[in-house]
């Protein structure tokens, strides 16, 4: 039955993320995984493996001493050092009326064919009653990770998304841009990509470029064109979590001085 609960799941999985890819083993922070386009998690029920939004108390585990419902989430970045455990990650949710709800961290573990990826699981909180979408992030060797959304008794309301969030989808990622010269594309602009991935593209006619990378990490694009310099110079990603577009570079043509005297055929200065 386990196994077959694994082997479930990594198709979930596979179909939801489309990824196959290493996390970095320094990233500085985790990060959960949601939704390709909203901040609604990745979250299954943890016996059932169904979707939100997830009761307080499933059918599934009715006979249990302990009864509550423990979710799955997913995260990049989770990788406990030798000697941690699982106190060494927290986790809460906030509610609409910004009401905080610690929630055990009962496993961390890695996803069957994913190694990448981590499942964490998280008892809900006996304070919940149905509060509907909750924001929920961990926090790892005090490195707090995005907050994702996950419906609670209902999927609907919950406090606004955190300033500046947006998805956070597993691997893979676009990274796309396009390079002018006074305000027209540059065609045969050479953009190199360094990092945990790395590559070359050549601009098309318009001086666009795209990247697919299949990694987590830190990563560096730098153009290049004989006789021309480039603003900025590079662009820099750290941890890259995230498809990253209008990453752009702007062109100009070197300037070259030719400069000398005229002589006679005494060699001396002719003027002009």
């Amino acid at each position: 039955m386990l196994a077959a609960r694994r082997f479930f799941l990594y198709l979930v999985l596979t179909v939801i993320c489309g990824a196959q890819s290493l996390a970095q083993p320094d990233a500085p922070k985790p990060v959960l995984i949601s939704q390709p386009d909203s901040t609604r998690a990745i979250a299954l029920e943890a016996t059932t493996f169904t979707n939100e939004p997830f009761s307080l108390t499933p059918l599934s585990r009715f006979h249990d001493p302990d009864p509550r419902t423990r979710i799955l989430l997913f995260a990049l970045n989770l990788n406990l050092q030798s000697g941690e455990d699982l106190t060494a990650v927290t986790a809460d949710a906030e509610d609409i009326a910004h009401r905080r709800y610690s929630l055990r961290v009962e496993f961390i573990g890695e996803v069957p064919g994913e190694v990448w990826m981590k499942q964490v699981t998280l008892r809900l909180n006996d304070d919940f009653i149905d509060p509907g979408d909750v924001l929920i992030g961990i926090t790892y060797r005090g490195m707090a990770s995005n907050r994702v959304r996950v419906g609670i008794g209902h999927v609907g309301g919950g406090p606004p998304d955190d300033s500046g969030a947006g998805p956070t989808p597993a691997p893979p990622y676009n990274i796309s841009g396009q390079i002018k010269l006074g305000g027209i594309g540059l065609a045969g602009v050479s953009v190199r990509l360094s990092g945990a991935q790395a590559g070359t593209l050549t601009t098309d006619n318009s001086g666009s470029y795209s990247f697919t990378v299949n990694a987590v990490g830190d990563y560096a694009l730098t153009p290049s064109k004989t006789y021309y310099n480039f603003a900025p110079l590079a662009q820099v990603f750290d941890n890259l979590s995230t498809n990253q577009s209008n990453i752009n570079f702007t062109a100009a043509r070197q300037n070259y001085a030719i400069s000398g005297q005229v002589r006679d055929d005494n060699d001396q200065a002719i003027a002009s």
